[in-house]
């Protein structure tokens, strides 16, 4: 997966952890579940090898910018990337 470039804005879908809580089940049921899809719109901000951070909200694109709700969302975790603009 090629990584997107810093100020991009990209759309981005990831594996999420699951957990269920809804009681006692089978180790048969438990192996079938999966993790559920997760999606988020930001501008990228940092790209390593371990994680990507977006930020929903920004003053602007420059070097200088202020963001807020940001995330670090691991790269093993992300299973699309699309630029947005």
């Amino acid at each position: 997966m090629k990584r997107p470039k810093l100020g991009t804005l990209v759309y981005v879908e990831m594996d999420d952890i699951e957990h269920g809580a809804g009681g006692w089940k089978s180790f048969a049921d438990i192996a079938k579940e999966r993790p559920r899809t997760f999606r988020t719109v930001g501008w990228v901000v940092r790209v390593t090898k371990r994680t990507l951070t977006l930020s929903a909200t920004t003053d602007s694109l420059q070097s200088t910018a202020h963001g807020y709700c940001h995330y670090l969302i691991p790269m093993r975790s992300i299973t699309k990337i699309d630029k947005l603009v």
